[in-house]
């Protein structure tokens, strides 16, 4: 459902446009793995922002860049 939504939001960004895809989960199955997946499917830029690593509460965010060749 995440991939499905976050696929559809995309469509709505115009070209150059810019949004984030955030979460309170750590779960690597809502996150890295929802994001690498619509990323490489959609052919759009992302950067994962946070520190999965590090030991405290977390948040998930990747920052999406629509590029201009975009489909």
């Amino acid at each position: 459902l995440q991939g499905q939504l976050l696929a559809e939001a995309i469509r709505s960004v115009k070209p150059g446009g810019r949004w984030v895809y955030a979460t309170c989960s750590w779960f690597v199955d809502e996150n890295e793995d929802i994001v690498s997946t619509v990323a490489e499917r959609e052919k759009i830029e992302s950067r994962m922002l946070g520190s999965p690593a590090a030991d405290s509460d977390t948040l998930f965010a990747a920052k999406f860049v629509h590029s201009k060749n975009f489909r």
